[in-house]
């Protein structure tokens, strides 16, 4: 019996190994190749996120765009004046037999890494040109940031339905306050964020610790 027991736990130790090994590989692959780093929970900046709070904190008073005082950052490029990722402005209530829908979420709703035109909003308009559809995304955030955005301007342009973008990973965004200690992926996010907790069944809000300029 002791021996069948040592095979076992031998057997068990060799895949342990085995599928350690492979990760391993394929992040070294994955870094070598695509320079796409696994690095959670990190602890200090990098010297390209230090760079970016440099070059924020050195800038003049009237020229610090990015930061909210409330969520943390918003977008400060591609946007129109009411801060959607578009290159055209609109009407405050939809033209008769449009459905507008305002899109809320993170940089997969916001379309990171595409052009405008590429963005599922503007290709679902493309199809359906009845439909109109909002894009408020905003890189790195979290489903926190994205509600707090809808209950600020989520009824300002009459939508028929309001979107909000989630996927899996959100979760540790929704815990998270300093994008720059949860992972280096996020290099350019510098800001604090809010967050929420559960208390009594209910959700509370634990605002922004850093939420002007001068307190970061």
């Amino acid at each position: 019996m002791k021996s069948k027991r040592w095979v076992l736990l031998i057997f068990v130790f060799a895949i342990f190994i085995l599928i350690e090994g492979l990760c391993y590989l394929s992040l070294f692959f994955l870094d070598k190749k695509y320079g796409v780093q696994y690095d959670p929970n990190v602890s200090t900046l990098s010297e390209e996120q230090k760079s970016h709070l440099k070059k924020f904190l050195n800038q003049k008073k009237g020229e610090r765009t990015g930061q909210d005082t409330v969520l943390g950052w918003i977008n400060s490029s591609q946007v129109n004046s009411a801060g959607m990722r578009d290159n055209i402005e609109y009407d405050r209530v939809p033209p008769a037999g449009t459905i507008r829908i305002s899109a809320f979420g993170d940089s997969f709703t916001f379309g990171a890494d595409v052009k405008l035109r590429d963005t599922w909003e503007k290709q679902l308009t493309l199809l359906v040109p009845s439909i109109e559809a909002l894009n408020y995304g905003v890189g790195a955030y979290g489903l926190d940031q994205a509600y707090l955005l809808y209950l600020r301007v989520g009824t300002e342009f009459s939508p028929n339905t309001v979107f909000i973008g989630y996927m899996s990973e959100n979760i540790a965004r929704n815990v998270n306050v300093f994008r720059a200690f949860y992972t280096r992926y996020y290099r350019d996010v510098i800001f604090t964020k809010p967050r929420f907790k559960v208390r009594n069944g209910e959700l509370v809000l634990i605002e922004n610790p850093l939420s002007t300029f001068d307190e970061n």
